[in-house]
């Protein structure tokens, strides 16, 4: 199983450089939301 977290702020998160050259940043998180069906016109 996994677990997410997710954060709202209004102030923009600016990960240090430790945490972006950690080995288990995967660095293709984003092709997660490649395969989800658009509902809304950009």
């Amino acid at each position: 199983g996994t677990l997410a977290f997710m954060w709202e702020t209004r102030y923009p998160l600016i990960p240090t450089e430790y945490a972006s050259t950690l080995p288990a940043l995967q660095e293709d998180y984003q092709e997660v939301w490649a395969t989800l069906r658009r509902w809304f016109p950009r």
